[in-house]
């Protein structure tokens, strides 16, 4: 074979060659795509709290110790009030004898169960001679601590982060109740004294 005719088929190979490339490449494959458009939205843990009854020994207008009917009017403590836990205004006074005891409803206003713990922080400004006075009951289920106001520094905790005293599922609630009381053995040192003390409510999303 001449060397002519060798470079002829050479070339018709490589044409041939080209024209399967360009073929193959060609070729409409069976292809197929799916997309989902995914949504997420956060849920929230949302604390509502309610007052829901309060019992009271106060100063009447003659001065005396009183017993008041129980208060239940249903105070919502979620948003903006001029209340407060135990009724308490600027005005009244208080005296040895006193006492308030508040029921208060922790319900679940969100999406998530949550556990939950209390905590009342006095205020560094307050008259220890008054605060030494006054006993702090908070009660929860089965749970309980009574402790003087300015007791543990000024702190009166009921239940921790690791140790809630209660859960509220959703779309449920749970009960707690705070009790203040001035001794009946309180000395003149407390007289025309001041606190000022608050009630904390902790909340953790609950897990399994």
């Amino acid at each position: 074979m001449s060397k002519k005719i060798r470079i002829v088929l050479l070339a018709c190979v490589t044409i041939l060659c080209c024209l399967v490339i360009l073929v193959c490449g060609s070729l409409a494959l069976f292809t197929d795509v799916f997309k989902i458009t995914n949504h997420l939205q956060a849920g929230t843990l949302k604390v509502k709290l309610y007052r829901t009854s309060l019992t009271s020994t106060v100063l009447n207008a003659r001065g005396e110790l009183e017993t008041l009917p129980v208060n239940s009017t249903r105070i919502d403590f979620s948003s903006a009030t001029s209340e407060n836990v135990f009724g308490v205004t600027s005005g009244n006074k208080i005296a040895p004898g006193c006492s308030f005891e508040a029921t208060m409803s922790i319900e679940n206003g969100g999406d998530v169960a949550f556990n939950y713990w209390l905590e009342i922080n006095l205020d560094g400004a307050s008259a220890q001679e008054l605060a030494s006075q006054l006993t702090l009951t908070v009660t929860s289920g089965t749970s309980m601590v009574t402790q003087a106001l300015n007791a543990s520094g000024g702190v009166t905790q009921l239940g921790s982060d690791s140790a809630p005293v209660g859960k509220v599922e959703l779309n449920g609630k749970g009960v707690f109740t705070v009790k203040l009381q001035f001794v009946e053995t309180a000395g003149n040192a407390a007289q025309d004294k001041e606190v000022t003390f608050d009630l904390i409510v902790h909340a953790v999303q609950a897990t399994k």
